[in-house]
């Protein structure tokens, strides 16, 4: 498939000469191509394998793609996707039975593939393998369980489990399943061909298995790392080479490579910046920038690194496991992501919306619509003035101050509490709620197996609630945060001296707090990167958290003053340490007809930027401020 100019790319994945692009609307994009070895008809002898150029074609009618992964094998490619619905589809070769998907699979959030095998993680945190099984490496631990992401070598598999521990089983031959000792809270692991890569909670990186090449020797001073990728695969006829290459990316956007180098795989091009995506194929390297382009280097003997030659307007998030939703600022709603609770998109038309919940949209006229799963609106509901929805039950706030909740009450949780009223605020966690009075105390009901609810008496001076999976937040007038409840990843240690608090939001097993001066601090869990603050990031003015996510809403640039001094037009505007800016102006706000400014090129230091336009009056001119890649 030939993407059109400007195509966005939201992930990547690479095998040995394959690449597949995830795009913002679900489709993949495929480029590159692999080998294919078969015996002629009747012949025993491996020397008698003949070859031929091949390529994976993608699967007509394949969309809704939240993951891809490639196997890196030279000779048996083939391709697994994972669907917003929890599904997973595989094509390619079938040899040993790697595309036979299982049955079994349900809700599947992390998927894998190895050389000829493949694994993939259920929504109850269990694993499944299937394919080749010839060192063991579908036989999936007994056990295992609280699964969080799963990585697949040539013949081996790791598993990382919720609590930061590394299980690693299968092929031994290069010591790929010796996880060493001590290593604990891991946030992420990865697979080279023979080796294997973990990141660490402090940003650090731990390798172990196949080192011929350097590619488990970690660059000394290696930290802040955010990301991780092992390259490697079998690159000559039936395996006799194994390549080994990794990398790291960093919080600031940058790339580091280790390991063999021999078609350029790890020499990152100089310049390479606002990266949010790495992937390591068998000889080459690919990082996802920001803006949606794929950077490629290394080996390129199948096109595997030349990529083929928005949403804007937002004035409101909301994310719940996988999927975020966001409303604009016409009434419209649009969705992304992965979603094992139930359906990710919302009916087609809807409109007239002034709040968003996941399932759920608050209309002008105080009536609330939700979809898939969650479509028992109470009969008669309306005068509602703020929504909230867990995966399994939904919770409105009436203008009288009165609550309403719906959907399942295993734990009690629609069961509110007798004469609850002038209620200003609602929150709802995993089968608990939280309601804020106009006293600025806070009462819960439902579950409080982790001390959610009860954890909420005596609280005062509170301005704000938030819940998480079973943990709670809260904003207190003063700007400081409290939390309490559930704390196995520290998701209700708030950081010391955190103050000055604006906004606060409870993800699944991690917290988010937005400042006054735009930024955002991050606590708790960091599996998926929940809590890595990009670098650099301002002008936030709304947070969310989902299960292993976090979003944020960041306000355009404004000129804030415009004045005449001396027969000279002054612009003034605010600005973000390290921020670049282009002033531009146009005489008649025609789309094609803006230009970037003489000396209009700034850094920002984050004060006031102040920008004079010293072209000879008059001017007839429009001004606007852009941010520069």
């Amino acid at each position: 498939m030939t993407p059109t100019p400007g195509t966005i790319v939201t992930n990547i994945a690479v095998g040995n000469e394959e690449t597949l692009g995830i795009q913002s609307d679900g489709t993949l994009l495929s480029w590159g191509g692999g080998m294919h070895v078969a015996p002629p008809a009747n012949s025993t002898n491996v020397n008698d394998f003949i070859y031929a150029s091949f390529s994976l074609p993608l699967p007509a009618g394949l969309g809704n793609v939240v993951a891809a992964a490639v196997s890196k094998d030279l000779y048996c490619g083939h391709a697994l996707a994972l669907r917003a619905d929890g599904t997973v589809f595989a094509w390619g070769d079938n040899s040993v039975g790697q595309t036979n998907v299982p049955a079994g699979l349900f809700n599947v959030r992390a998927i894998a593939a190895g050389g000829v095998h493949n694994l993939a993680v259920n929504g109850d945190g269990s694993v499944v393998a299937w394919g080749s099984n010839v060192s063991g490496q579908t036989n999936v631990p007994s056990g295992l369980a609280n699964t969080a992401a799963v990585a697949a070598g040539a013949l081996c598999s790791l598993a990382l489990t919720s609590d930061g521990t590394v299980f690693a089983w299968g092929d031994n031959s290069c010591g790929q399943t010796n996880v060493p000792p001590g290593l604990s809270n891991v946030v992420a692991i990865a697979t080279g061909w023979n080796h294997c890569l973990a990141l660490k909670r402090d940003g650090t990186v731990a390798a172990w298995g196949n080192n011929t090449h350097g590619e488990t020797t970690v660059p000394m001073g290696l930290s802040n790392v955010v990301a991780i990728a092992g390259g490697g695969g079998d690159t000559e006829d039936f395996g006799v080479v194994w390549d080994g290459h990794s990398l790291a990316l960093k919080s600031d956007g940058t790339v580091v490579a280790w390991g063999k180098d021999d078609y350029g795989q790890a020499d990152v091009p100089p310049g390479l910046s606002n990266v949010i995506a790495i992937a390591a194929g068998a000889q080459c390297s690919l990082a996802l920038r920001k803006d949606g382009s794929v950077v490629g280097w290394g080996h390129n003997s199948a096109g595997q690194i030349m990529m083929p030659p928005s949403l804007d307007n937002v004035c409101a998030i909301a994310a719940l496991g996988e999927q975020t939703v966001v409303l604009k600022a016409d009434g419209t709603v649009t969705s992304w992501g992965s979603d094992y609770f139930g359906g990710a998109l919302p009916p087609a038309g809807l409109s007239n919306i002034v709040a968003i919940a996941p399932h759920l949209a608050l209309k002008t006229d105080g009536t609330v619509v939700a979809w898939k799963n969650y479509t028992n609106v109470p009969a008669g509901l309306t005068n509602v003035v703020a929504i909230a929805h867990s995966d399994r039950d939904s919770i409105v706030l009436r203008n009288d101050g009165t609550v309403c909740v719906w959907g399942d009450n295993t734990s009690g949780q629609t069961n509110v509490p007798p004469a609850l009223s002038s209620v200003v605020q609602v929150a709802q966690g995993f089968a608990f709620e939280l309601a804020l009075r106009a006293d600025s105390t806070v009462i819960g009901w439902g579950d409080d197996s982790g001390g959610a609810v009860s954890g909420a008496s005596g609280l005062t001076n509170v301005i704000s609630v938030s819940a998480g999976r079973g943990h709670a937040l809260a904003l207190l007038n003063d700007g400081t945060v409290t939390a309490w409840g559930l704390n196995n990843y520290g998701q209700t240690n708030v950081p010391a001296g955190l103050s000055n608090v604006v906004a606060i939001s409870g993800g699944g097993w991690h917290s988010l707090a937005l400042k006054n001066d735009g930024t955002v601090i991050g606590w708790g869990l960091n599996a998926s990167g929940q809590t890595s603050v990009p670098s650099g990031l301002g002008r936030v003015f709304s947070i969310s958290g989902g299960l292993w996510s976090s979003v944020a809403l960041v306000q355009d640039l404004e000129i804030t003053s415009v004045r005449w001094t001396n027969g000279e037009l002054e612009l003034r505007f605010p600005t973000f340490v390290g921020e670049r800016y282009s002033v531009q102006s146009s005489p008649d706000l025609n789309p094609g007809s803006w230009m970037d400014l003489p000396d209009g090129n700034l850094t920002g230091d984050g004060g006031d930027a102040v920008y004079t336009d010293l072209r000879p009056a008059p001017r007839n001119s429009f001004y606007r401020v852009r941010l520069v890649p």
